[in-house]
């Protein structure tokens, strides 16, 4: 698939881009509405909007359907393969990199990047904006947080911009390599913790009692229901019979392992040496 065949979307890396270093770094794009539960299960703009409605229960009907937009261009337009081009701080360099995940939800963030919904990315080129033809930067104006920027492919490809292939290794000419294996077993233990075994052999425990049991977390506050936990059909750990709260398996893993984004994508950390 060439780059002029991809779809294009730009993601704010917060204000002014102020996170751009942490999504480059950890391999990722991000978005925020936290409240919102784990959304990589959804599949049409009428189940998003149900989650949004149980999410913001009290807010204007005119701003829940501009976070429709945004969160639906994020897990429902973009599409693993496509582009997505992030701003730097310094508001003179873009990144540009291959969404390669669906969307997951991250249970515990921190100040280096506070978005909890996130897509997994290769990152690739730096662009900078004077390069960009006036469309293209007419689009970077836009205040949504997400969006799609049409007709941006065949610029990309006619400026050299190489896709991705998935047929060599390391470095930006290829994907990184990924190391995450697939979960296997997870079996819930007292103290809010989750015993867990990958398809490479490793397992071991995770606490989760540093999860803020606050908001849609506020479930796991019964014992019981935390008991719950159990393998879904798409490899991650959910809670509850209807599956109402799940965590990503491979944040489970760097969690067990401590390993870095980095670390199971060794083709990140010499790329971005090289960048």
């Amino acid at each position: 698939m060439t780059a002029e065949q991809r779809a294009l979307f730009c993601v704010w890396a917060g204000e002014g881009g102020r996170y751009a270093d942490a999504f480059v770094r950890g391999a990722y794009v991000a978005i925020g509405w936290p409240e919102v539960q784990d959304l990589h299960r959804v599949d049409s703009y009428d189940e998003l909007r149900e989650r949004l409605q149980e999410a913001y229960p009290n807010e204007p009907s005119g701003r829940v359907r501009n976070y429709l937009g945004q969160i639906g261009n994020f897990v429902l337009k973009m599409h693993i393969g496509d582009l997505v081009i992030t701003p730097c701080p310094d508001h003179g360099l873009l990144r540009v990199g291959e969404v390669i995940s669906y969307p997951f939800k991250v249970l515990n963030v921190d100040e280096s990047s506070p978005y909890p919904h996130r897509r997994k990315v290769e990152w690739g080129m730096e662009l900078r904006r004077s390069d960009l033809p006036d469309a293209v930067l007419r689009s970077l104006g836009s205040s949504q947080a997400v969006f799609r920027i049409e007709g941006a492919g065949a610029w990309l490809e006619a400026n050299g911009y190489a896709p991705f292939s998935r047929e060599t290794d390391g470095g930006w000419g290829g994907a990184p390599d990924s190391h995450v294996p697939a979960l296997l077993e997870v079996e819930p233990r007292e103290g809010y913790r989750l015993w867990l075994r990958y398809d490479n052999g490793v397992c071991g425990e995770v606490d989760m009692s540093d999860t803020p049991r606050t908001g849609v977390f506020a479930a796991w506050n019964d014992r019981v229901f935390f008991a719950t936990a159990h393998l879904d059909g798409y490899g991650a750990v959910v809670w509850g019979e209807d599956e109402q709260l799940d965590a990503c398996a491979d944040y489970l893993y760097m969690r067990l392992t401590g390993k870095s984004a980095e670390e199971l994508m060794p083709g990140l950390r010499s790329s971005l040496t090289d960048a």
